[in-house]
């Protein structure tokens, strides 16, 4: 029960945590296909081996990005509460 208290007390606080200038512009807050993008042109866009975005092809982590995005919009804490 302690366990699960201090995992909650100390990981819990990233619902308060704002997007970071490492990588987020790429995966999600400049993403023009997450932001203009159809459903099934995302998909498209996601399966597609010549996808220069990124330095490599990585069809799970923009998957999870774009179902992210499509349910949170730009709800940073939200996106961050995912990837735990």
């Amino acid at each position: 029960m302690f366990l699960a208290i201090a995992t909650l007390a100390v990981y819990g606080q990233v619902v308060n945590h704002e997007f970071v200038d490492f990588d987020d512009e790429l995966y999600v807050t400049d993403n023009s296909y997450l932001k203009t993008g159809t459903s099934s042109e995302i998909i498209l866009w996601i399966c597609n081996f010549t996808n220069k975005q990124g330095a490599y092809w990585q069809p799970l982590t923009w998957l999870s990005h774009a179902l992210d995005y499509h349910l949170y919009g730009l709800n940073s804490g939200m996106h961050h509460l995912t990837s735990l």
